[in-house]
């Protein structure tokens, strides 16, 4: 497992965002809370907020 870089979501984050981290692209379909998003392995995956 590589981690390749994150993004640390204090508040909120709204739907119609596009994260990009690395290579990886996301589209946030549905508000999230406090999170972090993560690039593992060539993914992004949303994991609990550090």
């Amino acid at each position: 497992m590589q981690i390749n870089g994150k993004v640390k979501v204090e508040r909120e984050i709204f739907p119609g965002v596009k994260i990009v981290i690395g290579n990886s692209i996301m589209f946030v379909r549905e508000k999230l809370g406090p999170c972090t998003l993560v690039n593992i392995d060539g993914e992004i995956k949303i994991t609990p907020f550090e």
